[in-house]
């Protein structure tokens, strides 16, 4: 488990993107996202904001969740990335439908 720094750290939306394609995980919250990075949620929350935006991530459902210390439920959105097709190779196509 990664311990949270608690002075403020430089979180930058390109530093969140690479710590969620390194984790693995096919579905992830802030806070997992945040816990492998060793820093705070907040700056990993507005992160993901923006890739929410630039759809490089999407909403993938709400799960309930329990705090470690109290053991009380909270719900929390959880993420997927959202995978992005290949360019289409034209000439293969034109070959397949006969253009040439």
């Amino acid at each position: 488990m990664a311990t949270v720094q608690t002075e403020p750290t430089r979180v930058t939306v390109e530093m969140v993107s690479r710590a969620i394609s390194a984790s693995g995980l096919k579905e992830f919250s802030t806070f997992d996202i945040a816990e492998k990075m060793g820093v705070a949620e907040y700056p990993v929350r507005a992160a993901m904001s923006w890739l929410l935006k630039g759809n490089e991530i999407r909403k993938y459902r709400t799960v309930k969740r329990y705090t470690a210390a109290a053991h009380e439920s909270y719900w929390a959105t959880t993420y997927q990335l959202v995978e992005k097709g290949e360019p289409a190779d034209l000439s293969v196509l034109n070959r397949a439908f006969g253009f040439a």
